[in-house]
Order: structure tokens, then sequence, then C-alpha cells
């Protein structure tokens, strides 16, 4: 008898987290690119965003609110990103410790939606500035760094500076990292641990959801789909009840099998 309720109490347990998991897949709210290059111009609602190794990141917002159920919690995660082109990047991922503007990013003057850089406006995210505060039109002699290509186009002139150029100070711009990818050729993306923890204290509010920034440390190039594409980056979410829920479901069965006997 006793073996008999011990293998039901396992079924159970097996049946009820394997039937309460689900996959939800959501779409990014905001996405930007940061530009060393072009270090106050923005890029917002262009068609893509380049990936250079060293010289570029990639911001990106997911909303996570009300997507879980009350006891429920993100188990595993996997990051997609849609690309014009790719080459075998060695991506990292951290979470970003304040917010930012996503912007215009791109300039009829200058290119069309799938021209790279744009102009910036008031609040707008940059490689120089977390939020741009003034901005002002480009000039040949540069001295913030943009090129001639941006003379008459807005720049950022003035704002909060990241405290490391690029958002990549840790632990002051960003936080933990959330995934560290060696040799990506364009398949979706685990999550770390760590960063799967990230994600639930952005579920449960216990950690501000800034989104993530995104960055290769190889010399690659890749060309990443915004969300103004028709594409951009998504995030893929297995959710299951904590395990004392699925714990609580399981010793009800096994109850119920018991007054049966």
């Amino acid at each position: 008898m006793k073996k008999a309720l011990f293998v039901a109490l396992l079924v159970l347990f097996a049946v009820a987290g394997s039937a309460a998991a689900r996959e939800i897949t959501l779409t990014a709210t905001q996405d930007a690119c940061l530009y060393m290059a072009q270090p106050t111009t923005n890029n917002g609602t262009g068609g893509r965003m380049d990936v250079r190794g060293g010289q570029d990141g990639v911001l990106i917002q997911f909303n996570l609110d009300g997507e879980l159920a009350a006891g429920e919690v993100i188990t595993a995660a996997k990051l997609h990103l849609p690309y014009w082109s790719k080459v075998s990047e060695d991506f990292v991922a951290y979470n970003l410790l304040a917010p930012w503007q996503e912007g215009v990013g791109n300039s009829g003057s200058v290119g069309g939606t799938l021209f790279p850089w744009g102009p910036a406006s008031v609040g707008d995210a940059s490689w120089t500035f977390q939020a741009s505060t003034a901005v002002r039109a480009g000039i040949a002699s540069d001295p913030l760094g943009n090129t001639d290509a941006f003379i008459g186009v807005m720049v950022g002139s003035e704002g909060v500076l990241w405290n490391t150029p690029g958002g990549r100070g840790i632990g002051t711009d960003v936080g933990v990292k959330l995934l560290d990818v060696v040799a990506w050729t364009g398949a979706d993306m685990d999550l770390d641990p760590a960063g799967v923890t990230v994600l639930n204290g952005w579920a449960d509010g216990t950690v501000d959801n800034y989104g993530l920034n995104l960055w290769s440390n190889n010399g690659g190039l890749t060309k990443l789909k915004t969300i103004e594409s028709g594409a951009g980056p998504s995030l893929v979410l297995t959710i299951v009840p904590e395990p004392m829920t699925i714990a609580l479901l399981g010793i009800g069965g096994l109850a119920l099998i018991r007054r049966r006997k």
C-alpha cells in the first residue's frame, strides 16, 4: 500500500509539473542601438541595429507586468534576435539600472528607415548620454565626435552621462550578467540562471525593469532587426507554478487517492 501511494505521489508531481508549465513570447516594447562611431546620435525607430564588437550596444526592454499569475515563476528564458545579416558574435547582456528613451532613430536627410543612425531629441539615449537634456545641429568640426554626415542633423549636446560610455559600467550603468554567449550565429540565446532570477524580479516588482544592454566583445558586425521592421527582439519565457504550489497539488491528489481507497 505504502509503495503504491508513493508511486502515485511521484506520478502526481510529474503530471502537475508538466501540465502546469506554459510558454509565452514577449515582444520588445522598445529597442535602440548605441553607436560609438556616432556617440550622440540615436537609433530608436530605424529598421536595423548594428552590433560591432567593442563599438556598439543594443538596449532592449520587455514588459512583464501581469504576465505571471499568482504563485508562478519563470524557470527558463530565451532571447530571440532577428537579423538582417550576422557573423559569429560573442554576446553578453546585463540588466540596466536606469531608465532610457528609445528616440526617433532615423533621418530622411541622412538615410531612410534602414539607415542605422539618426537625429537625437531631448531624452534620447546614445553612446555618450543615458539621456540627452539638450540637442543642437551637428557641425563639421564636431567636438562630440559625430562625422560630417551629421552636419545640420540634431545630435545630443548635453545630457546625463553613462558612468561608462555605451552604458557598460558594471554596477553603475548595469547590474548582473543575464547571458554570456560565445559564437552566436543566429540561434536563440538562453539566459543564465542569474538572468532568470532578474526576470522573476522584474515580474514581481522586486527589481526595477529598465531592460537590458547587449553588446559583443569580438570584432564581428551583426545587423539586427528592430521592432519597427516587423520583427524585432523577443523573449520566450517558460513559466511554472512555484514548487510549493506543485507540491500542494500532489498532496491534494494523494489525499484523494487515500479517500477513494
